[in-house]
């Protein structure tokens, strides 16, 4: 018993320690409700990613965390929130991914709901050469877009977002401590 304590106190203790601390700054045109914020201390392991950003700011909030599937090249998968009510559309929603030839998810869908709060909405994917998502278009009204900036070794350190071709809020990550 104290073995197996002692293991669980030590790996938390190695777990805390081997985070990294990063300093995240959130921009808005006015500040948010008029006053500026200021940045936030966020404590990670690993890569800073999509899954990085929607756990700790909501952002961007249902989208996926994964933009390549090789299983499914060329395929478009639609998942249900009601496996069982397929179709309707007026208690159901849905999310649906596109994929291209090389597995590249290049559309993203949620199809709304009569009862739903969030509105439908389509957005077309672009990737940079290395295989990042560098935008998120709007495809009813292109002016609405996700903007995606990138480190040298592929972490995620910017999300900004433009509605109606004018900047909305920035996240980006400015400081690794």
């Amino acid at each position: 018993m104290r073995v197996w304590l002692l293991f669980i106190v030590l790996f938390s203790l190695h777990s805390a320690l081997a985070q990294d601390t990063f300093l995240v700054g959130l921009t808005w045109p006015k500040g948010k409700n008029g006053k500026i914020v200021d940045p936030d201390i966020v404590k990670h392991s690993g890569k800073l990613d999509f899954e990085f950003y929607n756990t700790n700011f909501k952002l961007p909030i249902t989208f996926p965390t994964n933009y390549i599937d090789y299983y499914h090249k060329n395929d478009t998968l639609i998942v249900w929130n009601d496996p069982n009510a397929i179709g309707d559309f007026q208690t159901n929603w849905s999310y649906s991914k596109v994929f291209d030839a090389a597995g590249k998810m290049i559309q993203y869908r949620y199809s709304g709901c009569d009862i739903c709060i969030h509105q439908a909405y389509t957005y077309d994917l672009v990737y940079n050469e290395n295989n990042e998502v560098i935008k998120m278009i709007d495809a009813v009204d292109n002016t609405n877009y996700i903007s995606f900036s990138y480190d040298k070794e592929g972490n995620l350190i910017a999300i900004e977002f433009t509605r109606n071709n004018r900047f909305e809020l920035r996240i980006n990550v400015f400081e690794k401590r």
